[in-house]
């Protein structure tokens, strides 16, 4: 007797264009009687033909690990029969990894597909769901937390020490991005109560911090907005003068729009909300900025975040400036060079910049106090 398993997606109609519905496993387990078990994997209406996942950039990847799954718990299913003559609710139960708490809730056994549905999930930024994209496939490549059982402390440092090995991340990559997006998988995974216990609360990874970012001096920033440069560069130079005296991240200076220019006491402002955060900023539009803003009418040049980081390292060699020069320098030099060190209260800056909390700000004051260390140890070395 064969048993076979297939896919079937919203078999409650629930599904609408903003409202997703499971994509579950439908195991016949007697004659007309069948078992529903989740995926992992939810949709929204119109991205399911009746046999595959449609309409999304990711539905190869999809329809491929949904197929894959399938394939190897119907293999699972045909070996328990052959063995006790039968499919038992037992024998689902374990290839499917059912876990049956109190209420009897059936739970997904893979953990992988799981947590692409939390990041696909409505609300979540796009750089943010990025950066978790990448931490959910390489988990997968690693194989180390394959179900939900394996999100065990000892295969979480599994995990770690890999990374660690591999070598191509540094130490705050792996805390902060890897670790940071793990531990939130976590968290939704004990709400969820599919897994007992967070690992992390037994396995601490090791704490790292950022490298101390050099903003550019009033000098360098000077002869950067008066270098002669390909007309590429030159729009790439501009952003980050821009975000060098607005204190904007260079996300919120590409969706900035005419109508967040205000007036106020006789000065111009950008009155706006920060995409990453949604928290509002005031900052003002001083004059380097907006001689830039008059030259585009108002448009900034558009250039995707990882073309402008790569023009402004060109930028950089072409100046012989000393140090890295990326687009979050910029917002970083505004609130060194031109804010802190021209007596700017951090109280104002941390409205300025739309920070949540002001130890944000703090950190640009611990730049702001290293690069008075290096300048005076450079004056040093002059004085005789």
């Amino acid at each position: 007797m064969k048993k076979n398993v297939s896919l079937v997606f919203d078999r409650r109609h629930r599904a609408t264009a903003t409202r997703t519905a499971p994509v579950e496993y439908a195991v016949p387990t007697r004659p007309g009687v069948r078992r529903y078990l989740p995926t992992g994997v939810r949709l929204f209406s119109g991205e399911w033909d009746g046999e595959k996942v449609v309409g999304r950039p990711d539905a190869a990847r999809l329809n491929a690990e949904l197929e894959s799954s399938r394939l190897k718990a119907n293999g699972q299913i045909v070996a328990a029969i052959s063995i006790y003559g039968e499919l038992r609710d037992e024998d689902v139960d374990r290839i499917f990894g059912v876990v049956r708490p109190g209420a009897g809730r059936e739970r997904p056994l893979l953990f992988v597909p799981w947590a692409r549905a939390q990041n696909d999930v409505p609300g979540v930024a796009e750089g943010t769901r990025r950066h978790r994209a990448v931490v959910i496939n390489k988990i997968e490549e690693l194989g180390f937390m394959r179900t939900f059982a394996d999100l065990t402390p000892a295969r979480v440092k599994r995990f770690d020490d890999c990374l660690h090995r591999e070598g191509r991340c540094c130490e705050y990559t792996i805390y902060k991005s890897y670790h940071k997006t793990l531990r939130w998988l976590c968290r939704l995974a004990l709400s969820e109560e599919m897994i007992e216990r967070n690992p992390y609360d037994v396995f601490r990874p090791r704490t790292a911090h950022a490298r101390p970012r050099r903003p550019l001096t009033e000098a360098e920033l000077l002869c950067l907005r008066r270098a002669v440069l390909p007309e590429r560069l030159a729009k790439v130079r501009d952003l980050f003068v821009f975000c060098a005296y607005t204190g904007l991240a260079f996300s919120d200076s590409q969706s900035l729009a005419f109508f967040e220019i205000v007036e106020r006491g006789g000065l111009k402002f950008i009155d706006a909300t920060r995409r990453k955060t949604g928290v509002r900023f005031l900052t003002p539009l001083l004059g380097p900025a907006g001689d830039i803003l008059a030259r585009y009418r108002g448009r900034l040049p558009a250039i995707s975040l990882q073309k402008a980081n790569v023009y402004l390292h060109e930028i950089e060699r072409i100046l012989r400036f000393q140090k890295p020069l990326t687009t979050h320098i910029a917002r970083h030099t505004f609130a060194t060079t031109i804010a802190l060190a021209h007596g700017v209260p951090i109280e104002s800056l941390a409205r300025m910049m739309g920070h949540r909390d002001i130890k944000t700000t703090q950190v640009y004051a611990r730049v702001l106090a290293q690069t008075v260390v290096n300048d005076g140890a450079e004056l040093a070395g002059k004085i005789e």
